[in-house]
């Protein structure tokens, strides 16, 4: 029986941590391009992208200080909450691939994380 060490669910752990901050982060510069093109500004797509951001943020924090299963979820949830902003698929634009792609992409180490990393 093969054992799992514990630097590889920490390094996980630490990597999925960076991908949800450059995650916030694109989130957040995205709002505020929203904000300055936008002819009306505040929708729910912005208070999503707002949440999104923050949660973010939050998760990374939490994967970072103390790697936990939960904290990856959290990140799951709010990366796949931030894909109700995009619309049905007849209404995507070029922008709506990009920014699936890019979540796609940066999901990755997340889901990593929350299958090697411990509940508890």
């Amino acid at each position: 029986m093969r054992l799992v060490s514990e630097e590889r669910p920490q390094q996980a752990g630490t990597v999925a941590s960076i991908a949800l901050l450059l995650f916030g982060g694109l989130s957040a510069f995205a709002l505020v391009v929203w904000f300055r093109t936008s002819a009306e500004p505040l929708s729910w797509k912005a208070m999503l992208t707002g949440v999104v951001a923050l949660g973010s943020f939050g998760a990374s924090a939490m994967l970072w200080t103390s790697p936990k299963r939960v904290a990856a979820v959290l990140g799951l949830v709010l990366m796949l909450a931030s894909l109700a902003r995009v619309g049905a698929p007849a209404d995507w634009t070029g922008y709506s691939f990009v920014l699936v792609a890019i979540t796609a992409v940066l999901m990755m180490p997340v889901v990593h994380a929350a299958l090697v990393l411990r509940s508890s």
